[in-house]
């Protein structure tokens, strides 16, 4: 399966990562509301929204491990 993100984040720095971790914890939290509620028309997003936060969190973990060596 290929992945389908558009941003490599590998490339992006401490800040830009710390900024799309939070961006991305809140679309979480907005989108399990419209899905509780019966508004969200798709529940991948739900599943793809967690997996960028893994990403993100990856990421972040990463640079911090290449910071300490």
């Amino acid at each position: 399966m290929a992945k389908n993100t558009d941003t490599n984040y590998a490339e992006l720095d401490e800040k830009a990562l710390n900024e799309k971790l939070v961006k991305a914890q809140e679309t979480l939290v907005t989108t399990k509301q419209s899905h509780r509620s019966g508004e969200l028309t798709n529940p991948r997003v739900l599943n793809a929204t967690r997996k960028d936060i893994a990403r993100i969190k990856t990421a972040l973990k990463q640079l911090k491990l290449k910071e300490s060596e």
